[in-house]
């Protein structure tokens, strides 16, 4: 049976069609863990802090103040429930939650319980997706694999009051003299952007926002090296939210 052009174009549809899908799925299979851009709730502006508060769609984890422990909430205003004794940087890790105690990263369900330490001798841990980043104890920062159980150096800071960001595939930190780097995850193309005396930064959009002297800064991460920083308010400490800027001043 001979078919005709319309018959010809339909079935070539079908089998790109099918092709894409095909293509996709074993993508989509295929897609390490490890890639996944940002896991709920780990937003840099309660990290920059030291991770003291954790919104994760409903569930609400905080650091009482008076270091007595971690507490599980929920927005409606409920008492909160003791998970852990003591802690900081708690940040969603996949299905779980973690939280650094002391040097080690500790996971465990939002009841507490099933408590794994993952990393031990470590600062300033940063889990996106399936890695975390950290600062070890000869002031590099790391990254450590959950998948692959491995840990890969991503730049020597020499730095040991380092501070830094990650932004998708960038990390952003601050060397000896306060200056601001960027470095990709694997290491390479590690350049100074702005020329400070920067510490507690962190990124937002196209924005960085640190703290030189006693002020917030600001410098737009798109146009270049050696970036134009400008003075924004005095503070102490600070967050960027959305388009606010939530300071404190002694």
């Amino acid at each position: 049976m001979k078919l005709s052009k319309k018959n010809l174009a339909a079935i070539g549809l079908i089998v790109f069609t099918a092709a894409v899908i095909i293509t996709l799925t074993v993508a989509i299979m295929s897609t390490s863990y490890d890639t996944v851009a940002l896991a709920s709730g780990n937003y840099s502006g309660a990290l920059i802090s030291g991770g003291d508060v954790l919104d994760d769609d409903g569930l609400i984890f905080y650091c009482a103040p008076d270091g007595d422990g971690i507490y599980r909430t929920t927005p409606d205003g409920l008492k909160g429930v003791k998970i852990a004794d003591g802690g900081e940087y708690i940040q969603a890790f996949g299905s779980q939650y973690s939280y650094l105690q002391d040097d080690k990263l500790i996971v465990c369900n939002f009841l507490g319980e099933n408590k794994e330490v993952v990393l031990s001798g470590i600062r300033q841990p940063h889990v996106v997706g399936g890695v975390v980043y950290y600062l070890d104890g000869d002031n590099r920062i790391m990254r450590y694999s959950v998948r692959y159980n491995k840990h890969y150096e991503v730049v020597s800071t020499n730095n040991p009051d380092c501070f830094f960001d990650v932004y998708y595939n960038r990390v952003y930190y601050t060397d000896c003299d306060g200056n601001i780097h960027t470095v990709r995850s694997n290491g390479k193309e590690d350049k100074i952007l702005v020329k400070a005396n920067a510490k507690n930064l962190m990124l937002s959009d196209r924005f960085i926002f640190f703290l030189e002297g006693d002020s917030v800064c600001s410098a737009q991460t798109n146009t270049g090296t050696d970036l134009y920083v400008q003075k924004i308010v005095k503070a102490d400490s600070f967050s960027v939210c959305g388009e606010y800027i939530v300071y404190s001043n002694e």
